[in-house]
């Protein structure tokens, strides 16, 4: 469990990513879906950023080329600056990797009616959905307090207890704030918010 309700109330206890860390968090609305996917950093973003630096390098490489390479520096130089641009986009493309092989957060299948939870292997249909909470509190994060805010779901199970399950977290409210309030729209149940 990720949620903990005590007398004290709501207390986010651990993140959903199990390396702990958060990852941002990306809504994808469709027609026939609703997502919550990790975030990603767009490639072709760090491409545009490459470009200004690369057109004015190229431009010093073409005049160092014109006047003739005459040390092992400059071919060195030559090397990497060839190679630097790649490398990054690499980086990024593996970074992205594996922020989406956490899974995503959920989907609610509008067709179906369901909210699947893949990080908890759990899928519920309209009668085990209660409500919906939106906490916000403080955690640490690899020995940083970081503020976070965390969407869960009180699940009524069959032997008629009920359980607080993530649906999804993130470092911003307006993220979480939206997907608690569609999901909350679409199953007709309440959204509570509380902050510790």
């Amino acid at each position: 469990m990720f949620m903990d309700y005590s007398r004290d109330g709501f207390l986010p206890t651990r993140i959903l990513d199990p390396s702990g860390r958060t990852h941002h968090l990306k809504l994808v609305d469709e027609p026939s879906q609703f997502r919550g996917e990790p975030g990603t950093i767009p490639l072709w973003f760090i491409a545009i950023c490459l470009l200004i630096p690369y057109i004015l390098s190229a431009w010093y490489w073409w005049r160092e080329l014109a006047q003739g390479i005459d040390g092992p520096l400059q071919w060195i130089g030559l090397i990497i600056w060839c190679c630097a641009g790649p490398s990054l986009i690499t980086v990024f493309y593996f970074l992205n990797r594996h922020f989406t092989s956490k899974r995503s957060f959920f989907n609610l299948d509008r067709t179906k009616g369901t909210l699947a939870l893949p990080r908890e292997d759990v899928v519920l249909t309209k009668s085990d959905i209660v409500q919906f909470v939106q906490v916000a509190g403080y955690v640490n994060i690899q020995g940083e307090r970081m503020r976070v805010y965390e969407l869960c779901v009180l699940r009524n199970n069959p032997n008629g207890t009920d359980e607080y399950l993530p649906v999804a977290i993130d470092d911003t409210k307006r993220y979480i704030s939206r997907a608690g309030a569609t999901l909350a729209e679409f199953y007709s149940v309440p959204m509570k918010a509380v902050s510790v």
